[in-house]
């Protein structure tokens, strides 16, 4: 997702119809993050974690060559798809944390930790991978994109490494089993609509400044590569 964030506002802005249009692709990771998120914690109560897993991480690798094949030939709506796709895949890796825990039940803190520090490493290398593949091919930010499914693989080979679903620990809650609460019931608690609240806010806040620092630093600042990756 950090090297979709590199340059995406970017590649949108080239391919985009009208210069309104360039942040699109951005908005429909977290649509597609959205959209997801509604039915993941389902299938994983179905299939299992593995296959979701597995799943998530082919959409990653459909995701990074459609985004690839819109800078080629030029396409936006290719470019939309592709960046969708990144979203849904985010909805599954939002799922490694709980996972973490149900296999450690004894440390779950630790687990749950490292998980997400994990991500923080990620939001530092992926700049990196994405300025440095951005001029692999004649077509420029082509090979950002190209990482993408080339770590959308990565992720799948380690996903086939994951115990099957039955070896998790049984100390996680049978589906079912927990009290189910309405969402009217939940939005008339005060703090359900706080959390909302700080959520949107936050979301939003760094969806502007992630979606609109490339394009300032390129646009307005001309700044080079490198100095946007070390922003980023």
């Amino acid at each position: 997702m950090s090297v979709d964030l590199t340059v995406t506002a970017l590649v949108g802005s080239e391919l985009a119809p009208f210069a309104w249009m360039a942040t699109i692709p951005i908005a429909l990771i977290a649509l597609g993050t959205v959209f997801a998120n509604t039915f993941v914690n389902r299938l994983i109560a179905r299939i299992g974690h593995k296959h979701v897993f597995e799943a998530g991480a082919v959409i990653a690798i459909c995701g990074g060559i459609s985004s690839f094949c819109a800078v080629w030939f030029h396409n936006f709506p290719l470019l939309c798809v592709g960046t969708f796709a990144v979203g849904i895949y985010q909805a599954a890796s939002n799922y490694y944390r709980y996972a973490a825990a149900d296999l450690n039940p004894d440390t779950k803190d630790r687990a749950v930790s490292v998980v997400l520090s994990a991500g923080v490493i990620a939001a530092i290398v992926g700049p990196l991978l994405a300025t440095w593949a951005e001029g692999l091919f004649p077509v420029h930010y082509a090979g950002s994109y190209l990482i993408v499914s080339v770590l959308g693989i990565l992720a799948l080979a380690t996903v086939a490494m994951f115990p099957a679903d039955q070896q998790i620990g049984n100390t996680r809650q049978p589906v079912g089993s927990a009290q189910k609460v309405g969402l009217l019931e939940l939005l008339r608690r005060p703090r359900f609509l706080l959390g909302i609240a700080l959520g949107f806010t936050v979301c939003c806040a760094m969806t502007m400044i992630m979606a609109g620092a490339p394009l300032v630093m390129e646009h307005v600042l001309h700044e080079s590569d490198g100095t946007r990756m070390q922003a980023m």
